[in-house]
Formats: C-alpha cells, sequence, structure tokens
C-alpha cells in the first residue's frame, strides 16, 4: 500500500504533465475562481456562532483542496542541511 499519493503520481511523468498543461490553461485557472466565488456566495448569512465556525471551515476547506490541486505537480523536497564541522565531534568511537 502506498501511504504517499503525491510520491506515486510524481512517479507516472505524463501524468505530471498532462496535469501541469491543464493547471496552466486559463480556462482552468477561471474556473477555479469561478468556484471558490460560487463556494464564498453559497455561506449562510448567520448570526448563530456554530454556522458561522463551519463557513469558515468550509471556505478553509476549498483554500486548501485548491492550493493542494494547484499544486499538486511540484516537488518538494526537504533542504539539505550540511553538518556544522564546529560541532562534529570526531572523538566519538
Amino acid at each position: 500500500m502506498n501511504l504517499q499519493p503525491k510520491k506515486s503520481f510524481h512517479e507516472n511523468g505524463v501524468a505530471v504533465k498532462q496535469h501541469l498543461e491543464t493547471v496552466d490553461s486559463a480556462s482552468f485557472i477561471e474556473a477555479a475562481k469561478v468556484t471558490i466565488l460560487q463556494i464564498v456566495m453559497e455561506l449562510p448569512e448567520t448570526p448563530d456562532p456554530t454556522t458561522a465556525l463551519a463557513a469558515y471551515h468550509r471556505l478553509i476547506g476549498a483554500r486548501v483542496y485548491m492550493n493542494g490541486l494547484l499544486n499538486l505537480a511540484e516537488k518538494v523536497e526537504p533542504p539539505k542541511r550540511e553538518p556544522d564541522p564546529t560541532r562534529l565531534n570526531y572523538q566519538v568511537k
């Protein structure tokens, strides 16, 4: 079982290339903007704190999803750290 779906996605170069072509298209960007705007327009106007909090989390979820979708093809690698020679203990055996 692969518990790293993004890594699995990156192993398929064709899928990454097609994904980049899709998310870079003007029509996709326009559709993404309109979708987010539609979500905002459908949020309830309410003085109830619980309903307002639920609407807030719906917006956050939409933002996280859209960010993940748009950046799926980007490889994120942790920064490489060089060891600090002043902190190395060469006496350890």
